[in-house]
């Protein structure tokens, strides 16, 4: 008799992956909508595209079909001019034909990163609280994930001491974020200097997602673990232009680091033919002649944002995580509250999205993420509606001997 239906489980790798992020709120989004609330989202990134930068672009010729040889010539000319970039900004050189890589973004850099140098029984660690995709490209790439505590006693950073006395000689990649989501909590050159003997007496190599480093304002600046002495031989460090930009369309990026480690990366790129396309590479070419124009434009509207959600929320007293960098806000949760629960609570009551501090990991239970990236008009909205329903939970964030309820 003739099997009527084919049944195939999905992969170990699969079942393990954790489920993507705002998931668990796709009902209760359905029923708003059907209910004409306007939700709005600051669980996820979707900048619009900075004026500063459709105007550098319409004063070129706008990018048109290319061929594999002509993508090639911008490609060699982009990375020219991102290595004088880097050692303009960060003070350090990197030979644009074997030390900078194009990638097509961040997510692809990462997953490709980890398929690159991790197998069955691998050991990665992982940061706690951290951004989802690390986790699952380490998974999908067969290694088994080490988590490392990140808490506001240790400033966010890792407790190098304590990773040396998990080690084995199957540990083989660190990956570190700074700026980090989704504390927004950054590093100094002394934690690099520090991270990167560690990583060469334990033979590691440091994945460091740099995805946020000039997401500063002010006067801050971040600096680039690529920068610190000896991190060529020792780490690979990814930027994306659709975050330098606030450009969500342009699915591009680079790696930078020593020939050997780029090379197992780019023979996986070019394998399965991830290449950016000729617009993107136009594109970040005519950009990257006013970049730091554009990066400064960028930082600064994050930090006056930030700045204005500061201000407007002060009166419920929320405990923030402080910084000068990144497009979050990374915010306490009263006592014995669960991050899921609360953010349920906040969606339903005022069809404003947050993410739980839990969808990052076990140690980002008691928080809660906010996105910045959104115009004031729609973070002045978001936060009326936070305010209006403050009532629900005022007591419990009212600050210590203030007794009128503002």
């Amino acid at each position: 008799m003739p099997i009527l239906k084919t049944i195939v489980e999905p992969s170990d790798r699969i079942m393990r992956l954790p489920a993507s992020l705002g998931s668990e709120f796709s009902g209760i989004k359905r029923r708003l909508s059907a209910r004409g609330v306007n939700l709005i989202d600051l669980g996820t990134l979707s900048p619009s595209v900075p004026p500063i930068v459709s105007e550098f672009l319409m004063r070129r010729d706008p990018p048109r079909p290319l061929s594999r040889l002509e993508a090639d010539s911008v490609e060699k000319r982009l990375k020219e001019k991102i290595s004088e970039w880097i050692l303009s900004r960060f003070d350090v050189r990197f030979e644009p034909d074997r030390e900078i890589m194009m990638t097509t973004g961040n997510t692809p850099a990462v997953f490709c990163c980890f398929q690159a140098f991790l197998g069955q029984g691998d050991r990665a660690y992982i940061p706690d609280p951290s951004y989802l995709l690390y986790r699952s490209a380490a998974l999908a790439a067969g290694a088994e994930v080490v988590t490392y505590e990140l808490s506001p006693r240790t400033d966010f950073l890792p407790n190098l001491e304590k990773l040396r006395a998990t080690g084995s000689r199957s540990s083989k990649v660190l990956l570190v974020n700074y700026p980090h989501n989704p504390t927004s909590s950054v590093a100094d050159e002394v934690f690099y200097e520090r991270l990167v003997k560690f990583a060469r007496k334990n033979n590691l190599l440091v994945l460091s997602d740099a995805v946020y480093n000039t997401h500063v304002w002010g006067r801050h600046a971040h600096p680039a673990l690529a920068a610190t002495p000896g991190a060529k031989f020792s780490s690979v460090e990814l930027f994306t232009f659709s975050f330098m930009f606030n450009f969500p369309m342009l699915k591009l990026g680079f790696a930078v680091g020593c020939a050997e480690f780029l090379s197992p990366i780019g023979k996986l790129l070019h394998g399965f033919n991830i290449r950016p396309s000729g617009y993107d590479l136009q594109a970040a070419d005519i950009l990257m002649d006013s970049c730091e124009e554009i990066v400064g434009s960028v930082a600064g509207s994050l930090g006056e944002n930030r700045q204005r959600f500061e201000s407007y929320i002060a009166p419920l007293g929320w405990e923030l995580q402080p910084s000068h960098a990144t497009p979050f806000v990374w915010i306490k949760l009263p006592r014995r509250r669960l991050s899921l629960n609360f953010s349920r609570m906040l969606l339903k009551r005022t069809g404003v999205l947050v993410l739980p501090g839990i969808s990052f990991g076990e140690m980002g239970e008691g928080f809660m993420r906010l996105s910045i990236s959104k115009p004031p008009d729609v973070l002045d909205a978001a936060v009326s509606r936070i305010r209006e329903h403050s009532k629900i939970y005022q007591r419990r964030y009212r600050r210590q001997g203030d007794s009128s309820g503002k």
